[in-house]
């Protein structure tokens, strides 16, 4: 006998569909991630404090030009991912301030030694005195090694330190990934060819080849010497500020006044001591700033270092104002006068809030001092 083991035929029976207000399902609004994010947020404004302090607050660049739509957009591309660069850099090599100091050198031997050309120049705009005084062999080296100094601390370093200030939370956090960095290595790179290309038609100088080249050799000195560079160097002692938020202010404001008067004066017969002597100087506090700034609740002590380091060009700002007649510096130098002021508020809140290392635990300090290794 056999069965059959086909199940029995059913009739189809087609279901209605209900009409009505049930007939679609509920959709659900996808929320798209805003596009101004933070981090963005913290990239334009790294952009624009590198730009800005390197050229709006010396003078270099004032009101009337940095505002400029094409002069002031190149320099917002040159500077910007210049400092971007630097800092993102720094990060994927694990490394710290120190390598920030020299990748900031090498970015001011690009512009200076390279673009610009005011190294080697004798009849640079800018020169003065400088343009013979410490001249050797086609290089202006006086001047070389202050403009060095000068965009490794003002164009790089301190616009770094302040949007660590601003950003609390992106301290040591990249702000870029692996195709932005590409990105803005692609922009700078533009940017860095048409600034060589504008000022190649500014002014009639050529320079020789041969210093041409030493210079560039300067600036991968620079950049071995920044991958080199050990972590921990620069790096300050933990526990909180031993000095107030006025000596760090008065220890900036020295800084940047006796490297100012030292390197521009052209004083001495013999011009490699007298840069010997601001570079010894300069050196010895470093070494201050990083002895007595500390780790913990020290968010104003670096706002006053910096202020101070700026306050020599605040002070300039008004003197180009009332003697000099460039419009609109004594505004640019209020405003930075507000912007620090507003900063020093906001460290001040910051480390109220925050915790000192005396108080934490011992596994506190420990996991806080291994982090240190590698963030900025």
């Amino acid at each position: 006998m056999t069965f059959n083991t086909m199940p029995p035929a059913v009739e189809y029976v087609p279901i209605t569909t209900p009409t009505g207000v049930m007939a679609q399902a509920p959709t659900v609004k996808k929320e798209t991630p805003p596009w101004w994010t933070p981090k963005r947020k913290a990239l334009a404004l790294l952009m624009f404090l590198s730009a800005a302090i390197a050229e709006l607050m010396s003078g270099s660049s004032p009101p009337l030009e940095f505002f400029n739509p094409f002069s002031g957009f190149l320099l917002f591309v040159f500077y910007g991912c210049g400092v971007v660069l630097v800092r993102e850099t720094a990060l994927r090599w694990n490394k710290g301030y120190a390598t920030i100091l020299l990748l900031g050198a090498a970015y001011g031997i690009l512009e200076e030694g390279l673009s610009v050309k005011s190294w080697l120049d004798p009849n640079w705009m800018d020169l003065g005195t400088l343009g013979w005084y410490g001249r050797f062999w086609g290089i202006n080296w006086v001047w070389a090694v202050w403009l060095t100094l000068y965009h490794a601390v003002c164009s790089i370093t301190i616009p770094i330190i302040i949007t660590d200030i601003i950003y609390p939370q992106f301290k040591g956090v990249r702000l870029t990934d692996d195709i932005g960095w590409k990105s803005y290595q692609g922009f700078f790179l533009a940017g860095s060819a048409m600034y060589m290309f504008c000022f190649l038609f500014l002014t009639p100088y050529r320079p020789p080849v041969p210093q041409f080249l030493l210079v560039a050799s300067f600036m991968v000195l620079a950049i071995l010497l920044a991958y080199k560079a050990p972590s921990p160097m620069l790096r300050a002692n933990l526990g909180r500020p031993s000095w107030s938020p006025r000596q760090f202010l008065a220890l900036g404001s020295f800084f940047m006044f006796f490297s100012f008067l030292g390197f521009g004066s052209g004083i001495g017969p013999i011009p490699f001591l007298p840069v010997m002597v601001v570079c010894a100087v300069d050196l010895f506090v470093l070494v201050l700033l990083i002895t007595h700034i500390g780790t913990d609740a020290n968010n104003r002590h670096i706002v006053a270092f910096v202020a101070g380091c700026e306050s020599p060009f605040i002070f300039l700002g008004f003197i180009f104002e009332f003697f000099s007649h460039i419009l609109g510096m004594s505004l640019v130098s209020i405003g930075a006068i507000i912007f620090f002021v507003w900063i020093y508020t906001r460290a001040e809140k910051a480390d109220l809030n925050g915790v000192p290392m005396s108080n934490a635990s011992p596994a506190t300090v420990r996991i806080k001092t291994a982090l240190s290794a590698i963030k900025l």
